[in-house]
Parts: structure tokens; C-alpha cells; sequence
């Protein structure tokens, strides 16, 4: 593999590694620095067993579900592409967020989707992204998407506790937003920035 490797995961039994290539920016001259592929190698042949287009400018990460059948590709296009890895011909799922909040616009590209998180053991999906959402999806759905959660600003990072289904989401602009099933700790948003003046 020659392309410039963007993302990288490791699968939950260790014995594969995904990683996402950056696509370069379709010049013709910077193309050569990759091809905007989702690649699969089993680290005990040491050989690449998928590899396939994502259509995606620059993955941005990569992700397996916790069974290792599904492995995960997010772009910069506000994408998120779940293939079944043996059987890559054709994607299972497109997710998508929204264009980007105003906000993250300063002349530079979107960061796309910034977060992604299994839950359930591959049934259930959260993706964070420049679109100021973190979507929860059903995987086991036609129509996956079952909740959303807004914020004001584009998501940089968020993380979930799964068990106690706490969700701390880290936003452009410092502050930190927090959601929970615990009616005591809904809503509480931290300002991160505010704390450094």
C-alpha cells in the first residue's frame, strides 16, 4: 500500500487492522497520495484481505463493530459507510449528517465526522459531526436513525458510557455537552474555555 493512511483501528480480537486512506484532493497532482480506500489486513498472514472504495475525499476514522463482522469508514463528506468486511462489493449502510454548521466554515474543508462509538454489540451506532449532531442509529432498522441529539456547535469528540448511558460531547468553541438517562445530570453543559480564563 502506498496511499497516506488517515485513520487506523484495530479489530477487538487483535487479529485485524482497518485503516482509511486519505483521497487526496482530486487535482491530479496530490492524487498520488491516496485513494480514498477502507483496507482490512489479518496481522498473522500479514496480508491485506479487503480493500475496497469508499468514494469518501479523506477518511477520517475507522471503526470494527465489537463482533468484527462490521468495520466502519467516516469522512469529510459528512458520511458514514458500514461494510460486512468479507463481503465488501457493496455498502450495508450510508449514514449521513447534515452540511456543516456555519460555525465550522473558515475557508478550510469540513472535518466531517469526528466521532463514532458501537453500541450493543454492532446493533446500535452513535456518529458525531461538523453538523452540530451526534445521531444515534439502529442498525437492525430499515430506516436506522432513531434519535438525535443537537448541539449549537460543529462536534469535535464525544464519548459514551455505555452502561450508565452517559454522553459527554466535546463541541468547537470549549464547552462540553453532557447527556444521561439520570434526570439529576441531564443537560449539564461545562464551558471549557471559560474555566481557562
Amino acid at each position: 500500500m502506498t496511499s497516506s493512511v488517515s485513520a487506523i483501528a484495530c479489530s477487538p480480537s487483535g487479529r485485524y487492522i482497518a485503516c482509511g486512506t486519505y483521497g487526496g484532493q482530486g487535482t491530479g497532482k496530490n492524487d498520488e497520495d491516496g485513494d480514498g480506500f477502507l483496507r482490512v489486513f489479518d496481522i498473522c498472514s500479514s496480508e491485506e484481505v479487503t480493500a475496497v472504495s469508499t468514494e469518501q475525499l479523506d477518511v477520517n476514522l475507522v471503526s470494527f463493530s465489537p463482533n468484527e463482522i462490521f468495520v466502519a469508514s467516516c469522512g469529510t463528506n459528512n458520511q458514514t459507510v458500514i461494510y460486512d468486511w468479507r463481503f465488501p462489493k457493496q455498502p450495508l449502510y450510508l449514514l449521513l449528517h447534515q452540511d456543516p454548521l456555519s460555525e465550522n466554515i473558515s475557508g478550510t474543508s469540513s472535518e466531517g465526522i469526528t466521532g463514532i462509538q458501537w453500541i450493543d454489540n454492532g446493533n446500535f451506532l452513535l456518529t458525531g459531526g461538523a453538523d452540530g449532531c451526534i445521531h444515534l442509529w439502529n442498525l437492525r432498522l430499515q430506516n436506522p436513525l432513531v434519535h438525535t441529539y443537537a448541539l449549537k456547535m460543529p462536534v469535535c469528540r464525544f464519548s459514551l458510557i455505555e452502561e450508565d448511558l452517559e454522553l459527554a460531547v466535546g463541541v468547537v468553541g470549549g464547552a462540553v455537552q453532557f447527556f444521561s438517562g439520570n434526570d439529576k445530570n441531564k443537560g449539564v453543559t461545562w464551558n471549557i474555555s471559560e474555566r481557562n480564563e
